[in-house]
């Protein structure tokens, strides 16, 4: 995340491109950094504008939950309001949004936002041996019913140790969070909690989960703080109904997080018929590779890319999440955001 340590560092160049099959999907390319000298780009700052909250996973079992106030005009103020390390920050700092959805902050931070500027993922990619980071960021909302949260979602998560899990989960108006584990790299089971979801769209899933849903209740992110175990970062997304593989149809941004300490941004074409090839942008690796795989999209939302990928998609079709599970440890995580 771009707290105090964050900011100070250089921004990285990379020469590389992705892994196929046998290896993660790596997304790898030129640079973190945008010069804004370009003059075919265009810019679109105000999108992303006012309050947001974020779940951030750093190399060496560190989770934080942070706030952040984007001014619409290339300035971001930032204030971490749980740190698994015990020291909170605040601070401030700049950044850019293309009008295609790419977003960058500072030298280091790169990623994407949605069309609405409402949901974004990052990731901060720093010098070699350092500890890179996975983010994913919802708006604030306003006057939200603690009652919104009465259906059925998917979820992944990333868990230090390189655990990574896919399952479904409910809530009910009676503040009861059940979930059931389907794929994992650890065990797999079943859980209840009580969760509280405040006005703004903070939530709280039993003592030690906190996190965000969006005005629509459609995607959630949060962090569990296990008071010095195994800490993790959650996507979870609502289930639809009458999805089909030409529901993921387009060019993406993708943020992925694997392998202990490694991170990528890059590109994925779905063709909407069960092809998606993928590229790269940025990333803190070395393996440059590229290739086309199969994915298939269940009628609930459900995604599968390949033979080692499982998540899910939202209903319009334009933010997935899904985990890479492999026989190795190169287990990881991934957001995916449609270009705008």
């Amino acid at each position: 995340m771009f707290h105090l340590k964050s900011i100070s560092k250089k921004a990285l160049y990379c020469v590389l491109v992705i892994a196929l099959i046998g290896a993660p999907l790596l997304f790898i390319g030129c640079s973190s950094k945008d010069s804004g000298t370009s003059s075919e780009i265009v810019y679109d700052n105000g999108r992303m504008n006012g309050g947001y909250y974020m779940s951030n996973y750093q190399y060496g079992n560190v989770v934080r939950f942070t706030a952040l106030d984007f001014d619409g005009d290339g300035n971001v103020d930032y204030d971490v309001l749980i740190d698994s390390e015990g020291s909170p920050d605040n601070g401030s700092g700049t950044y850019k949004v293309r009008e295609d959805g790419r977003a960058y902050v500072n030298d280091n931070v790169v990623g994407m936002v949605n069309s609405d500027g409402s949901i974004g993922s990052l990731i901060g990619i720093y010098e070699p041996g350092e500890d890179n980071e996975f983010m994913v960021m919802v708006k604030t909302s306003s006057g939200m019913p603690t009652t919104s949260l009465d259906d059925d979602y998917y979820f992944v998560a990333y868990e230090s140790g390189n655990t990574v899990r896919f399952g479904d989960a409910s809530f009910d108006p009676l503040n009861n969070f059940n979930y059931h584990v389907l794929v994992s790299s650890g065990s797999l089971g079943y859980g209840a909690q009580l969760y509280a979801l405040a006005s703004d769209g903070k939530i709280t899933i039993g003592s030690d989960i906190t996190g965000v849903v969006n005005s629509t209740a459609d995607v959630i992110t949060a962090i569990g703080n296990h008071s010095g175990e195994n800490n993790e970062i959650i996507v979870m997304i609502r289930k639809s109904t009458g999805m089909s593989e030409a529901s993921l149809h387009g060019v993406y941004y993708v943020t992925n997080y694997f392998y202990g300490n490694m991170v990528t941004l890059g590109e994925a074409d779905f063709n909407g018929s069960g092809s998606v090839t993928y590229s790269i942008i940025a990333s803190s690796e070395e393996s440059p590779e590229g290739g086309i795989l199969p994915y298939t999209v269940a009628s609930d939302g459900k995604l599968t890319i390949g033979d080692v990928m499982t998540g899910m998609i939202s209903g319009d079709g334009t933010i997935g999440a899904a985990i890479e599970l492999h026989e190795s440890d190169d287990n990881g995580i991934m957001v995916f955001i449609k270009k705008s």
